[in-house]
């Protein structure tokens, strides 16, 4: 099943994940000659365009403080499997692989009433995986920090068997 965890990121740490996420930083452990595996299936947004969303988001609840500047204004995350699943999604096609992880995105986005703003595919490491992003806020201009807390991978568990067919 896929384990969702997901981390509040302030715009520094979205211009690192950014880098990771894009392969611009390429970490050690990454089997480079598999990274034109990887797949980007939305690109993720940048600080600005994700501060001007939780900007607009805010607005609608009338909040009486200014966004700090070390705000989080982006929910990171990462899509994993157990190491069952691992050959099974590996199995897939390229648009089977791209099709579940874009469903269990965006289901998560739509259970935590918020959009998808990036999502990429690295079949480059150990295990395949996909990392997500989400504005900071949610449709409410609520904050996401404030609806996905330590329990929250728990309820999330079930999205692969909603999101994708059940495959052996």
């Amino acid at each position: 099943m896929p384990f969702p965890e997901a981390t509040p990121l302030t715009a520094s740490k979205v211009i690192g994940q950014n880098r990771h996420d894009l392969r611009q930083a390429i970490p050690n452990y990454v089997d480079q000659e598999r990274t034109a595996d990887n797949d980007l299936i939305i690109a993720p947004a940048n600080p600005t365009t994700l501060r001007q969303t939780c900007l607009e988001r805010r607005a609608q609840r009338n909040c009486q403080r200014i966004l700090k500047s070390d705000a989080a204004i982006a929910m990171g995350g990462i899509i994993t499997f157990g190491t069952e699943a691992q050959a099974v999604i590996q199995a897939l096609s390229r648009a089977e692989q791209r099709a579940m992880y874009r469903s269990i995105g965006e289901r998560l986005a739509e259970r935590l009433n918020t959009t998808l703003t990036g999502l990429v595919v690295h079949n480059d490491e150990a295990a395949p995986h996909a990392h997500f992003q989400m504005p900071g806020y949610d449709l409410d201009g609520v904050p996401l920090s404030k609806t996905v807390t330590r329990r929250s991978p728990a309820r999330y568990r079930t999205l692969r068997a909603k999101s994708w067919p059940r495959r052996g």
